[in-house]
């Protein structure tokens, strides 16, 4: 997987853990760091379902490209 398929999927955990943890201290820090690398993460089931549709098709093309190229020598 690429870092940005990682990057991905921890903001959709992260949209989804900060149902809870939103308003702390560490919520915040948290959630400006995410928009620092332009990850849109919020507290809503929406923003994480989205956030890991795009994040498939990342972790896929990863994959294939891998697949397809000629051992290293």
């Amino acid at each position: 997987m690429t870092w940005i398929a990682h990057v991905l999927v921890a903001g959709a955990i992260w949209s989804l853990l900060s149902l809870w943890l939103f308003d702390t201290a560490f919520g915040r820090l948290v959630t400006i760091v995410f928009d620092g690398l332009a990850v849109p993460v919020g507290p809503s089931l929406f923003s994480a379902v989205l956030l890991l549709a795009i994040a498939g098709p990342i972790r896929r093309r990863s994959r294939c490209s891998w697949a397809g190229s000629p051992p290293p020598t």
